[in-house]
């Protein structure tokens, strides 16, 4: 039997009530969760540095659930670890597409 070796991502925003849909559908994909944090909380805004688990390939950051200042903190220590970051809306269907652009090495904010 092949077992799947499992890309980490970290998640930057999202609401609860899409966060089941979209970890089952990056399971699905080959990645797990290491890491949520969520984008509206004050105590995330105050923090000087992001942090991002060590093993993480991917930060997705869902922008509709974002502040300037916490998206401005988690794009610069995933540059500084030359993490890849993909931007997108807190739907699986955006999710979808801009992986997909990811994984064919278009640029997925232009793409889909």
């Amino acid at each position: 039997m092949k077992q799947t070796q499992y890309k980490q991502v970290t998640i930057v925003g999202c609401d609860g009530k899409y966060l089941k849909n979209i970890k089952g559908y990056l399971y699905s994909e080959g990645y797990v969760v290491n890491k949520h944090v969520e984008g509206r909380h004050k105590h995330a805004q105050h923090r000087s540095v992001a942090v991002i688990p060590v093993g993480t390939e991917l930060v997705i950051m869902f922008t509709e659930y974002l502040t300037h200042n916490i998206m401005h903190n988690f794009a610069m220590e995933a540059k500084k670890l030359k993490i890849k970051v993909l931007y997108c809306r807190t739907s699986v269907s955006d999710l979808r597409g801009k992986l997909e652009c990811l994984k064919t090495g278009k640029q997925a904010m232009i793409c889909a």
